[in-house]
């Protein structure tokens, strides 16, 4: 299929120059259709709808969704025809943890499927529909996907297409920055068969495709951008084409399959819905033809799918959506009539249906035995091979990297990793964790802290700070090193957290330790003082206000060797940077400790994409941050520079980083010049680890697995990372600790507790490792450990200052 996309009329759209071929201008005489709420489910982490079409006079419609939570999942809801003013019923499940996309495939194998991808194992699951409408045997307990496919990754959207030309099915699969595609076929034994066929790039992470029946594909994302490509029976990375800018992100896409085979785009946008005609295939030619807004109740749109066929409560059919309202996420339906009773240039289609049967099939090529089934035949001669195969007749194949010479490679970019060996390539280190955090409560953490007890005969009293960004138990959680809890503060929904060391108060020789987060729930700077024992407790001044319309992210802190100052670095999702000094003082009347901050730079970090995790290097004045889709950064810490104009790149997606680039943390060294940085790569579950000064050479990849008792379970999805070399006193942190978020909390007699947890990790574990690694190598890596660095004595040029006594008055 040829794409070709023509600008509309200035009465559609205001026309720029490249690169966009226009931004999106409602029309004065576009209809606008109301909504009406017709069911909604029960409160849900809701993303992904998608709708089960049955067999003509078999099976059953249901509706199907994701299930974000911890425990997560799909779910499936029926749709009687008395639905109207009730909610829609789960009548089953599937819990695999924490899910966002579901899709449903047709006619593959003999059969239908439901498709998902779970984050906690990044495991691509087809489970067959029966013509009753129930999964496999119908009994919930004893689902079982019939094909599983690992797909290492963050992954945001899903879409399928089966191809005009050969019938072949195909699966979509988005994450930051790349497209897989695969095939879906049926393979040897009848068997369900999911193969690779290539990766592509794109410039952002996707929210949301669609394609058409013709192969025009669309995606949308955070950057109010709408995308587009052509899908084919080809391993050719497809153009990436930018159609039109739009008012806000474009948070869902579906195609409404009109009569006389015109095809309409559903834009969703978190407050509207817009309706495109995009003509007849071929030619995609975008006009604006009406908007839909929110039903009452509900506040945000999501994702959308469409049913095109009459029941009795629909007549015309309905649209099935995701949504947010009344504080809470769920799957919601609305009848199809006003929209193409208010809208008259829609053709309506009531007979449409999704089974569409294979046409054609591929071209052969017996001279090269069929590409040996992996490949496409361009000719009679010539093979066209999928991504992992190689050869005239692709029957060849290879693996990333060899499997790094710590594996075996079994099939097409497929390798079996000998232990402690892990990853898509076999170069992650897979590290037995040794302790976790208990539970407080809380269903969602993000970036830990440690404090160092400031005398060296208790460094084992040092403590792990670590966040509940959820509402539900949002706060502070103060715990030992083996994660035993001491304490709990409630703070509204702190995200990263960051431990301030030797805050002068001013007019006194004392200072104060605290703990400093970005607190997103009333949007503003907060700090708690932390007590000769570890704990935290409330102090004057604690909740410092940030700018109007600044909604904080990320948080980390600098405590200055040029002058002595001590500063917060706080972020917002635009990738904007504020810092602040921190000033401590002791008002007269109070006697009592009292915070104020000043705004003193601000700027915004790498190329635009969004950040989060931050740590500096105190001694080296340079602030290392994380640019989620892109890489690691850095940048000069102190606020009388130019920050801008004097980053610079560490390591980026196309190096040795995946996406998403999440928590950053620092482990010095004995000297200035020595030390690491590690950066949690969420999209791999895993943690590259560089040296701390330019060129920041890249060391090495590990990732966190089961305890070697099995009562702690690995990490999934990981998020932020805090990190100390110091010699905690205790046996097992010689060499200090690493501790981590972890997204999926798995209990060690099974199933998932959605309580938040923390995963501890010596770093002579990972860096001391010598049948993995060689003796030689671990020497020098545990060398560079600063075990005596003191975080309280950062001075002019990295030479030590005099310590001051600490704690409060």
């Amino acid at each position: 299929m040829h794409l070709s996309l023509t600008c509309p009329t200035a009465a559609a759209f205001l026309l720029l120059s490249a690169p966009f071929c226009a931004t999106f201008v409602r029309r004065d005489d576009s209809p606008v259709i109301s909504l009406t709420l017709a069911g909604k489910t029960p409160p849900i982490e809701a993303d992904k709808p998608a709708i089960f079409y049955p067999k003509l006079g078999k099976g059953t419609l249901f509706l199907v969704g994701n299930d974000g939570s911890a425990i997560g999942g799909i779910k499936i809801f029926n749709l009687s025809t008395e639905t109207s003013g009730t909610s829609l019923n789960q009548v089953a499940g599937y819990t695999t943890g924490r899910t966002k996309l579901v899709t449903t495939i047709y006619n593959v194998s003999g059969g239908d499927f439901i498709a998902t991808i779970d984050m906690p194992d990044s495991m691509l699951r087809f489970f067959r529909i029966e013509h009753d409408g129930k999964l496999n045997s119908g009994k919930p307990e004893l689902w079982k996907a019939i094909e599983a496919r690992a797909v290492i990754g963050d992954w945001s959207a899903i879409c399928t297409w089966r191809s005009g030309v050969t019938g072949s099915q195909y699966l979509y699969l988005f994450g930051k920055g790349k497209v897989v595609m695969f095939v879906v076929r049926e393979g040897p034994k009848q068997k369900l068969e999911i193969v690779e066929v290539q990766t592509f790039p794109i410039p952002v992470e996707a929210q949301s495709c669609a394609i058409t029946p013709g192969g025009a594909g669309f995606f949308g994302a955070t950057n109010k951008i709408l995308y587009t490509f052509t899908a084919a029976d080809s391993i050719s990375p497809p153009k990436i084409l930018e159609v039109m800018k739009v008012e806000d992100e474009v948070s869902g896409l579906s195609i409404y399959h009109g009569g006389n085979e015109e095809e309409y785009m559903f834009l969703a946008m978190p407050e509207a819905l817009e309706i495109f005609s995009l003509g007849q295939a071929p030619a995609v030619n975008f006009t604006h033809i009406g908007s839909v807004t929110l039903p009452p109740g509900v506040d945000e749109f999501k994702d959308l799918a469409f049913y095109q066929q009459p029941l009795p409560s629909f007549p015309q059919g309905f649209i099935y959506y995701s949504a947010a309202g009344d504080d809470a996420e769920l799957f919601a339906v609305s009848s199809l009539e006003p929209i193409l009773s208010g809208v008259n240039s829609i053709i309506p289609n009531i007979v449409y249906s999704p089974r569409q049967k294979a046409t054609g099939g591929p071209q052969k090529c017996p001279e090269r035995n069929n590409c040996s089934n992996s490949g496409f035949c361009l000719s009679t001669t010539t093979c066209s091979c999928f991504a992992g195969s190689a050869g005239s007749d692709c029957s060849k194949f290879a693996c990333p990297k060899e499997c790094s010479g710590h594996g075996k490679c079994m099939s097409a970019n497929t390798c079996s990793c000998k232990k402690p060996w892990g990853g898509v390539d076999c170069s992650t280190l897979v590290v037995p964790v040794q302790f976790e955090t208990e539970t407080t409560g809380g269903k969602d953490g993000d970036d830990p802290a440690i404090w160092i007890h400031p005398d060296l005969a208790k460094r084992e009293l040092s403590r792990i700070i670590a966040t509940t960004k959820s509402k539900e138990g949002e706060g502070l959680a103060v715990f030992t090193l083996q994660g035993k809890l001491i304490q709990f503060i409630s703070a509204p929904e702190p995200n990263n957290v960051d431990v301030l060391y030797g805050v002068e108060i001013s007019g006194t020789n004392k200072t104060l330790d605290l703990a400093v987060a970005g607190c997103r729930g009333d949007k503003t700077l907060c700090m708690f003082q932390i007590e000769s024992d570890g704990t935290l407790s409330k102090i004057s001044g604690g909740t410092q206000s940030l700018p109007a319309k600044f909604s904080p992210y990320g948080s980390c802190v600098y405590h200055s060797p040029k002058d002595g100052s001590t500063y917060a670095f706080i972020n917002s999702k635009t990738s904007e940077y504020l810092q602040f000094r921190i000033s401590a003082a002791l008002p007269i009347l109070t006697r009592q400790p009292e915070l104020s901050s000043t705004l003193v730079r601000q700027f915004f970090a790498g190329t635009g994409g969004q950040v989060e995790g931050c740590v500096v290097d105190e001694e080296n004045s340079l602030l290392l941050l994380g640019e989620e889709p892109l890489g690691l950064w850095a940048y000069p810490a102190e606020p009388d520079t130019n920050a801008t104009a004097s980053g610079y790149l560490i390591d980026d997606v196309n190096g040795n980083l995946d996406a998403d680039v999440e928590g950053v943390a620092f482990i010095p060294g004995p000297t200035i010049e020595s030390g690491y940085i590690l950066v949690s790569v969420q999209g791999m579950s895993a943690y590259n680890i560089y040296y701390r000064t330019a060129p920041h050479a890249f060391v090495m990849r590990f990732s966190l697995g089961d305890s070697e008792d099995g009562a702690v379970d690995g990490v999934t999805n990981t998020d932020g990372i805090a990190a100390t070399g110091i010699d905690l006193g205790m046996e097992e942190f010689r060499y200090g600790v690493v501790v981590v978020h972890d997204d999926v909390n798995q209990k060690a007699a099974g199933g998932v507790d959605e309580e938040v947890s923390f995963k501890i990790v010596g770093v002579e574990r990972i860096l001391g490792n010598k049948d993995a690694l060689g003796k030689d190598r671990v020497n020098r890596l545990l060398a560079d450990v600063g075990t005596h660095w003191d975080p309280r004595a950062v001075g002019e040029n990295g030479k030590r200052r005099k310590r001051r006594d600490s704690g409060g008055l």
